[in-house]
């Protein structure tokens, strides 16, 4: 009889579930912002297009802007050179581990990392805290291995 060899296992792209506020911009000191896309901190922006350029990673909106600016948010990823999300996760009351988690399922994804100022109670191995003031340089490559020593976990 005849065995098929087998072809290479195909593993997706690593994702990232990206947060707004006190992630792309800081809400240190600000009451409340009126749209998704202003104010994005340039160290904030160089970080992200690390991880998605080195990683070859996907965007996946996690932040509460993804119920009403989806097209703001993906037009201001464009406007700095990065791709537009692939998706966002779905609103399952404002539970971002919930909502997360049904993504992560739905998609079957094991290379992920959830990025945000809030304490979500997600896998320490997929989860990422900012501070209030967004993402800065110094966390470009401690994200960067959170995804790889998956990567290697997932082989």
């Amino acid at each position: 009889y005849f065995i098929a060899p087998m072809g290479p296992r195909v593993v997706p792209n690593p994702t990232i579930f990206l947060d707004i506020d006190g992630v792309m911009r800081s809400t240190d000191g600000v009451d409340k912002y009126t749209n998704a896309s202003e104010k994005w901190e340039e160290p904030a922006v160089t970080v992200l297009k690390y991880l998605v350029k080195t990683l070859n990673a996907d965007i996946v909106l996690s932040t509460g802007w993804r119920t009403t600016n989806v097209q703001e948010i993906s037009d201001k990823l464009s406007d700095c050179s990065l791709p537009r999300p692939v998706a966002a996760t779905p609103d399952l009351g404002g539970c971002k581990e919930r909502e997360i988690g049904s993504h992560v399922e739905d998609s079957n994804l094991t290379l992920w990392v959830a990025i945000d100022d809030a304490d979500l109670d997600l896998p320490p191995e997929h989860f990422y805290r900012t501070q209030k003031t967004g993402l800065c340089l110094d966390d470009a490559p401690l994200i960067a291995e959170k995804l790889k020593s998956l990567h290697c976990t997932s082989l």
